[in-house]
């Protein structure tokens, strides 16, 4: 069992409109909400909660990972604590865009694109079962809805 909801991919649809429109992403756009969502299912899968998209919400992932036991999910893992860091960082210059810099959704789709592939990855190294085999699909259905606006 991954701990990860099949359905948190189910805001593909919504996201694609989203870039679709034109507009950078904002705060309560679906890339955001999709976000909060998967890190805090995937990292409370893993034991660790996530209290907030701060400086110190990253840190205190990094010394998480850093103190998991190896093994042969824990490149997959780095990869998603990478896309984390990087989703963080997205997501504060979505809160209003203080310092200028406007997120745009290429920027969001590429992030999402990373994030799709590290899960896949994860997920294959999961226990097979009905569960991962879900989760699997659900990805995979993800990934074909954005790759054409990639």
């Amino acid at each position: 069992m991954s701990g990860l909801n099949p359905t948190v991919f189910d805001f593909m649809d919504e996201i694609v409109d989203e870039a679709r429109g034109g507009e950078p992403v904002k705060g309560d756009s679906a890339f955001i909400t999709f976000g909060e969502a998967f890190f805090d299912q995937f990292f409370g899968a893993l034991g660790h909660n996530i209290r907030g998209l701060n400086a110190d919400a990253k840190r205190r992932a990094v010394e998480f990972v850093g103190s998991m036991p190896d093994t042969n999910q824990k490149t997959e893992v780095r990869l998603i604590l990478v896309s984390f860091e990087e989703f963080c960082d997205l997501a504060r210059q979505s809160q209003g865009n203080y310092d200028g810099y406007v997120v745009d959704f290429d920027e969001a789709i590429a992030l999402l694109s990373r994030i799709l592939f590290a899960s896949q990855a994860w997920v294959h190294k999961l226990p097979t079962d009905a569960s991962q085999s879900a989760l699997s699909a659900a990805i995979a259905d993800a990934a074909s809805k954005i790759e054409p606006i990639r």
